[in-house]
């Protein structure tokens, strides 16, 4: 879906009707990429397994060098560099506190057209913002956010009280 939105089209079920050719060519692309993908991997399975004996100490580095390269190669400035450092350690620091990083990575593709799309809404209604709580799916989707928001926390709650109680 992130994809699709950075390419600019707009997923659902009105996408098969209106890109048909992008579609099919999706379909296609992964069709044949799976058929390519048997073919080196059978013969390869040995020698890619012999990857993981290889230690951190070496392939951090060499994942680490490549990255660079990658980056660099994209644009030819060295702006990417501080970006990919600092989202390298937001990204190592979410691990650390057991934060999972998917949902920072969506924000970051489709954030921009939510933006839009709230901006638009707002204009829409000239400035009420009763226009996302007067329909009940947008209450649904509110309280669902919101769940989804403290959850978390009361889980964790929940779980240092049953650890207190058992000491």
């Amino acid at each position: 879906m992130g994809a699709l939105l950075m390419l600019g089209l707009q997923p659902g079920p009105t996408l098969f009707t209106t890109q048909t050719t992008v579609v099919w060519g999706l379909i296609a692309s992964m069709f044949i990429g799976n058929i390519i993908l048997a073919i080196v991997n059978i013969p390869l399975a040995g020698i890619l397994v012999r990857v993981l004996a290889i230690p951190p100490k070496i392939l951090y580095p060499i994942v680490l060098g490549l990255t660079f390269i990658g980056t660099y190669a994209i644009s030819y400035t060295a702006h990417d560099f501080y970006v990919l450092i600092i989202f390298g350690l937001a990204g190592f620091l979410m691990s650390k506190a057991k934060i999972p990083s998917s949902p920072m990575i969506l924000a970051v593709i489709i954030g921009n057209s939510m933006e839009q799309y709230f901006r638009r809404a707002y204009k829409v209604s000239d400035g009420d913002m009763r226009i996302f709580v007067n329909s009940p799916i947008c209450i649904i989707l509110l309280i669902l956010t919101i769940v989804s928001i403290i959850y978390p926390i009361i889980k964790i709650i929940i779980e240092k009280n049953k650890k207190a109680e058992l000491n």
